[in-house]
């Protein structure tokens, strides 16, 4: 009978234990984050690239860079977007790195309060931006309120300290020659593949998707505290990029952060 108590004993403990061990491992499937690829985290770094996507409104296909550098009214339009080493790292974190190279590029100055075209300020091209990124969750705002809870990438200059770019004006007659910077940070938000934003119920980094369709947040300085400058001036960046995987090619992937 001593025996039968014992053994009895012994297996309440390893069955406790083997519970524990249950419960540790679903915990920590639940918490694990970063990239994943058709489903299932990656776990060797993976390749993409980008280009640039209609826009909502007039089916519009561009990028366009609007600031003040050296106080006058510019905008910087190019309609082709293409990515260098786009790569997204198997890191729990969620990070990647890319060059970002803009071509096909124009410059608008503000005249009498319409924007012309200024061919003595066409940038030299490409436009190369280097970056590098990663996903976080909106939990809070400058301020301390409380943020809404999305998920959203957040790009920043490769190297501390350095700019996104500087875009090159050579010829001599431009204002802005021989070159302005574009620094600070850029968040952008996740739409899906029609281009609709996030509601109170969805968060599209989240979902599997072969096409990712990213965008300026909405609200850089107020709700995330920075965002990009124009030679040394607040700017902003209108425009979606279409992002997809070319290593797999066609394959899904979100992030989970």
């Amino acid at each position: 009978m001593s025996y039968t108590k014992n053994g009895l004993r012994a297996l309440g403990v390893c069955l406790v234990a083997a519970l524990g061990l249950m419960a540790f491992s679903a915990a920590a499937a639940q918490a694990q984050t970063g990239w994943l690829v058709n489903k299932a985290f990656i776990t060797l770094t993976q390749k993409f690239n980008a280009k640039t996507h209609p826009l909502a409104v007039a089916g519009a296909k561009h990028f366009v860079l609007l600031g003040e550098p050296l106080g006058a009214k510019t905008e910087i339009l190019c309609e082709v977007l293409a990515v260098d080493d786009g790569l997204l790292f198997a890191t729990e974190s969620a990070e990647g790195l890319a060059t970002l190279l803009f071509t096909e590029c124009t410059t608008f100055l503000l005249e009498f309060g319409v924007f012309k075209e200024s061919k003595a300020c066409k940038p030299g091209e490409p436009i190369e931006a280097k970056a590098k990124f990663h996903a976080f969750l909106h939990l809070k705002k400058p301020n301390g309120e409380t943020g809404d809870k999305k998920t959203y990438l957040l790009f920043q200059p490769d190297e501390a300290g350095k700019p996104f770019a500087k875009i090159k004006f050579p010829n001599e007659e431009c204002v802005f020659n021989p070159e302005q910077e574009v620094a600070g940070t850029l968040v952008t938000e996740c739409l899906n593949e029609k281009l609709e934003k996030n509601t109170a119920g969805t968060d599209y980094c989240l979902e599997d998707l072969v096409h990712h369709l990213i965008q300026e947040a909405p609200g850089q300085k107020e709700l995330f505290g920075d965002g990009l400058t124009f030679g040394g001036r607040p700017a902003k960046l209108d425009g979606t990029a279409d992002v997809f995987l070319t290593e797999p090619s066609g394959g899904t992937w979100a992030v989970h952060i």
